[in-house]
């Protein structure tokens, strides 16, 4: 079950009974991970084949809520032992101008099977050309939000991991 929330009147839910039906093939998408940076050297980056559904086409049918501009996407994100180097959680916040203009969708599959465990089952996002950090693993929570949405903790780590300035 995924929340949806920031909607007039009560959250709502999509589930995954809903989604899988529309699930399409995606396509071979690269992932990179924001650590590869020579002072890290996480060496994180694969491709794979996908099958999912695009993340505007499974909230077509809610009306986007007078003044929301973003979508907040959260998934599940805790480790059993404290990192040293990442913030528990994991949500990222997108336009909707992004979502459409980079085709993002919710995964089902990879590689024609189900989605693994530790890929993100039973969904997750996937951002094509975007760093591997913004595809959110085991997405629960969607919010409509307005342009003022402040950057989630997970958007701050990547900024200060790829040497940028504010948030």
């Amino acid at each position: 079950r995924i929340s949806v929330l920031g909607l007039p009147g009560s959250p709502t839910d999509l589930f995954l009974d809903e989604l899988l039906p529309r699930a399409a093939a995606q396509g071979t998408q690269l992932m990179e991970c924001s650590g590869n940076t020579r002072s890290a050297s996480f060496g994180l980056l694969s491709s794979a084949d996908w099958t999912g559904i695009r993340l505007l086409d499974a909230i077509d049918r809610f009306q986007v809520p007078a003044g929301a501009t973003r979508l907040v996407v959260s998934g599940f994100d805790q480790y059993s032992q404290p990192s040293q180097r990442s913030t528990p959680g994991a949500s990222w916040i997108f336009s909707f101008d992004e979502l459409e203009q980079t085709g993002a969708f919710l995964a089902t599959e990879l590689n024609g099977a189900a989605l693994p465990a530790d890929h993100g089952a039973p969904v997750r996002l996937v951002v094509p050309g975007w760093y591997g950090c913004t595809c959110i693993k085991w997405v629960n929570e969607l919010r409509f939000v307005g342009e003022d949405e402040p950057a989630t903790s997970q958007m701050r780590e990547f900024a200060s991991r790829t040497h940028q300035d504010g948030t």
